[in-house]
């Protein structure tokens, strides 16, 4: 009877296992989905950024000189938005597994 008992419980912790690494797998799956979605989301507002910002630091030529303003455009900007941009991919995909 006792070591019926011991059976049953280990059938029952091993199927307790296997559960729960099919859930863990089918959360990672939802979490990989969810992360490429958010990243596409990213891409698609860091270059909507880029378009307004370039935009917008173009009307400055009043208050910004024309050479400092092409440093701006050409350089500052453009690493500053790429910055953002990395830094919310790593966000999204540099977790520790």
């Amino acid at each position: 009877m006792e070591y019926n008992q011991k059976q049953v419980g280990n059938i029952f912790n091993i199927n307790r296992e296997i559960v729960d690494r099919q859930e863990a797998k089918e959360e990672k799956e939802r979490d990989d989905q969810s992360n490429t979605a958010l990243t596409i989301l990213s891409v698609l507002c860091f270059f909507s950024a880029m378009i307004d910002g370039n935009d917008y630091l173009s009307t400055l030529d009043w208050l910004i000189p024309a050479g400092v303003l092409d440093i701006i455009l050409k350089g500052v900007f453009p690493i500053t938005m790429i910055g953002i941009l990395l830094y919310v991919l790593k966000k999204l995909y540099g977790r520790s597994k």
